[in-house]
Formats: C-alpha cells, structure tokens, sequence
C-alpha cells in the first residue's frame, strides 16, 4: 500500500500477543474468545492516535466510512503538524 513506515506502525509478532494487544488495550470486541484461535476479524477501521487514544472507528466495508476515515488522518495529521510547529 506504500505506506510512509515513518508515519505508520503495523502490527507484528506473536499472534497471541497482538490479539490480546487488540482486545485488552484497545478494547477492540473483535473475540469472544481468550485465544488466537478464537479470534476473528472485524471489518472496522481504528484510528489511534500517538496517545494511543482512538480518534474514531470505521467500518472498513462502506465507502463512506472509508472516506470519513481518510479525512480524519488528514485532520490528526494537521494537528501533528501545528503542534509541532507551535511547540504545543
């Protein structure tokens, strides 16, 4: 998808650990069960932001959704930005 790896972190590692990261962190209802194996993927979009507060969810299957989703990482981007320039 060519994204910037400076700007992004993708998850990786162990399953386990990246299943719990989602359900225990992020609160993601993504499984109903403990492990792995019993997990299984939302259609949803999460946008979190360096405070690792979720600035929206977004359901990956509406394009609409998906639009709204591209805006707001403009947005969080725009604030980054102005932050940084304004040291605030």
């Amino acid at each position: 998808m060519h994204a910037d790896s400076t700007m992004w972190w993708f998850l990786t590692g162990n399953k386990d650990s990246i299943y719990n990261l989602a359900r225990e962190s992020y609160l993601v209802p993504a499984a109903e069960g403990k492990t792995a194996n019993d997990f299984f993927h939302a259609q949803d979009f999460i946008l979190v932001d360096k405070e690792s507060r979720i600035r929206g969810i977004y359901d990956g299957t509406e394009p609409a959704d998906v639009d709204t989703l591209i805006d707001e990482v403009k947005v969080l981007m725009h604030e980054y930005v102005e932050r940084k320039e304004t040291g605030r």
